[in-house]
């Protein structure tokens, strides 16, 4: 009984293979010619991964930076670490956040003490 079922699948299988067409040759070393050409687009400007936030009129030197979800320092509303300010001798200082940060209401916070004690100056971005 085995035998017969798999004849018939064998039978089945052949059936509904690829059909000769009638008559007709393929051409070998024949190009087939495209249609239409592809369309090339321009590619927009790219979005840059990081933006800087500065900030001015501050003492010289390092200071760790967190990134809030409100504007105090208060570390219930801490959502992550930025890379530290620098602050040169002119008074000023930037630092790199991601693109994805911004427009959300969020914050930059620059901690005066090492502690986090005390807030320098924060910034919505």
């Amino acid at each position: 009984m085995r035998f017969v079922f798999a004849m018939l699948a064998m039978a089945m299988l052949v059936a509904c293979g690829p059909q000769p067409a009638s008559g007709a040759t393929l051409k070998t070393g024949v190009s087939r010619q495209p249609v239409a050409a592809p369309v090339v687009r321009p590619a927009g400007p790219s979005i840059p991964s990081f933006l800087p936030v500065g900030f001015s009129h501050l003492p010289p030197g390092t200071y760790q930076v967190h990134l809030h979800a409100i504007c105090n320092g208060r570390q219930a509303y801490h959502l992550t670490y930025l890379p530290d300010l620098v602050v040169g001798a002119a008074h000023t200082g930037r630092v790199l956040v991601s693109t994805a940060d911004f427009g959300r209401g969020w914050c930059v916070i620059v901690y005066a003490d090492p502690a986090l004690n005390v807030v320098l100056v924060t910034q919505h971005i």
